[in-house]
């Protein structure tokens, strides 16, 4: 009669948690630490919103985590003897690896159902309505993150034969596609004049990134006492955008875990120790580290500042030279690895890399070519849904006159393709030609963003003079009420007039220059003349934030030398969430005015300017 097979054996259940103890052991006690670290007496509503974004932290802490408890409960695969010994006990593989499975996920449940029970009373006693629910929010998150971190660990281990290896597959899969978006930026999206490289993507495949981000809003609720000072009474929370991500990724969590069994029922035993379980893999793991070794060289060199001690062309030339030189470095050391040996250099391995080189040299050499007109496409009017532009200022544009400019804008740019270092080298050329003389013109950084209505987006980023045909563009666009106070927050939403002045109110403080008004003038009434001056100035086309575009003044200072002035800083805060801090120039007639009724004349920050 045939014995009856289990899927589950709890001894082998219980020895994992007791053997295994201290490890998550620790995780329990790093848990509570980081309770008490949350714990705020001077403000409970704190204690709650401080819990609120810790899964966003938990995601980081669950990456490292989940690979410890998988190394360490199928570490006996990656010892020759310690395999053969364990697989030669009366016990099937699959029940070794559901017990695996199941002990290692209570490596996460006990300690996270430990820190939530804990963590229940605490919360109760915050001013967050429902403040404890966040408690069995934290759990269930967190243990859905682990999920998805522990599958993909435990699949990682089934593809290597040993830690080095399980390491190296998991860092590959949890930040491939970063190491893909740096080899593009910096090696391929240089080619592309204007051409931005887009992090969406990117982030999207980064699994520790999109799992980090908000799952739980918090609002606070504050009301005066008896002294008029603001108090935090009160608080609610509601749920993040964050929550599609995470049930997706545990679903794959649960399919990387079939994966997983199924890589285990096939496994090798004789493989223990090699670098990698499953031979076929190894020509994609040593590509894989060979751009993983040029794309580090990028990190390492912005980071370090190496990049910027080269400029122009001959910058791109270096970082094109190390870029392949650690990629060779890092090909023979994956070969290495994956052979367990430092005889590799042969001329199969000197071919693989020959081939490797020349597949990234031909595409490259393609970008240079732009063959997919990347770099001179201009979407047409009726495929985009708004463009955010900016320059100096910037503001969003939904109206069809507003595309259409903006799209103009773009082929204006187009006809030169300039970029920063060719900028750099005209104003380099003609200062060595002409040290003493002001440069005749000057360049504006010009970025476009487009939304299209198939959902894309798409970034450019150009450098036009500012005196030639797109010069009423540009002074239109940098004067508009919604380019002034776009960038500001709090006031970001301004396109009419209207709607600056629903922000009228009593400001806490109003700056010109070093002058600061006087209280007297700390009122509602001087912040609505003044926003009344901004409008009249903005309609009458004098409040460009480019320099180019409004007169000069020159003034003798003490030492008879002549100084060029043209504008000075108006800086208003409101509360702390409105303010703003613009440039007024001297063309700015309606401005001026208000000044003068404020007590404060051009002459009177000019003298205090030039001393």
């Amino acid at each position: 009669m045939p014995s009856k097979t289990s899927f589950f054996n709890k001894t082998t259940f219980r020895k994992d948690l007791t053997r295994y103890f201290p490890l998550w052991g620790l995780y329990t006690l790093c848990l509570l630490l980081g309770l008490v670290l949350i714990m705020d007496e001077r403000e409970k509503f704190w204690i709650a919103n401080n819990f609120a974004q810790l899964p966003r932290t938990m995601a980081v802490i669950n990456l490292f985590y989940a690979l410890a408890a998988a190394a360490v409960l199928f570490g006996d695969l990656y010892n020759t003897r310690m395999c053969y010994g364990l697989h030669a006990l009366p016990l099937s593989r699959r029940s070794w690896f559901v017990s695996h499975i199941l002990s290692g996920l209570c490596f996460s449940l006990i300690p996270t159902a430990i820190m939530a029970v804990v963590a229940l009373p605490m919360l109760a006693g915050t001013p967050m309505e429902n403040g404890w629910q966040l408690s069995p929010y934290w759990f269930l998150i967190s243990n859905l993150q682990y999920l998805f971190f522990f599958s993909l660990a435990a699949f990682c281990v089934q593809c290597a034969g040993n830690w080095l290896g399980m390491a190296a597959v998991y860092g590959l899969l949890n930040f491939g596609s970063y190491i893909i978006y740096i080899l593009v930026n910096f090696l391929f999206t240089p080619l592309l004049p204007g051409v931005i490289t887009p992090s969406d993507t990117a982030n999207r495949f980064c699994p520790v990134l999109m799992l980090s981000e908000r799952y739980l809003e918090t609002e606070q609720v504050r009301t005066l006492d008896s002294k008029g000072i603001e108090q935090i009474t009160g608080g609610s929370f509601t749920m993040g955008d964050a929550w599609g991500y995470l049930l997706a990724a545990a679903a794959a969590g649960l399919v990387l875990l079939i994966g997983a069994y199924l890589l285990y029922r096939r496994r090798q035993l004789e493989r223990a120790g090699d670098f990698l379980a499953i031979r076929q893999l190894a020509p994609v793991l040593a590509v894989a580290m060979a751009l993983a070794g040029a794309a580090a060289f990028q990190v390492v060199s912005v980071s370090f500042g190496i990049a910027t001690s080269w400029d122009g062309q001959s910058k791109y030339q270096m970082q094109l030279f190390f870029s392949f030189a650690c990629m060779a470095i890092c090909w023979f050391a994956g070969q290495m690895l994956l052979s367990r040996s430092t005889q590799v250099f042969r001329l199969r391995q000197w071919a693989g890399l020959a081939v490797l080189t020349v597949v990234i040299g031909a595409a490259l050499g393609l970008t240079k070519m732009d063959v997919l007109g990347i770099a001179d496409w201009v979407p047409q009017p009726e495929v985009v849904q708004s463009v955010y532009y900016f320059f100096n200022v910037g503001d969003t544009l939904e109206d069809e006159k507003g595309i259409a400019d903006m799209i103009q804008l773009h082929k204006l740019c187009l006809e030169e393709k300039l970029t920063n270092e060719q900028v750099q080298e005209q104003y380099r050329a003609f200062f060595e030609e002409h040290p003493e003389e002001k440069f005749p013109y000057s360049y504006q950084q010009i970025t476009l963003t487009y939304e299209l209505k198939n959902g894309h987006t798409a970034e450019r980023i150009y450098f036009l003079r500012t005196d030639g045909e797109a010069s009423e563009i540009l002074k239109h666009y940098s004067g508009t009420l919604g380019a002034v106070f776009g960038i500001y927050r709090g006031m970001s939403d301004i396109d009419t007039p209207e709607e600056l002045l629903s922000h009228v109110q009593k400001p806490e403080s109003i700056n010109i220059d070093s002058f600061a008004l006087d209280e007297e003038y700390l009122t509602a009434e001087t912040v609505q003349n003044l926003f009344e001056a901004i409008i009249a100035d903005c309609e009458a086309g004098n409040m460009s934030q480019i320099y180019d575009y409004h007169p000069h003044k020159e003034y003798q200072n003490e030492y008879g030398e002549t100084v060029r002035v043209s504008s000075f800083n108006l800086n208003l805060f409101l509360s702390d969430e409105n303010f703003f801090n613009l440039d007024v120039y001297t063309d700015c007639e309606n401005i001026l005015s208000w000044m003068e009724s404020v007590g404060i004349t051009q002459e009177m920050i000019w003298e205090e300017r030039i001393g």
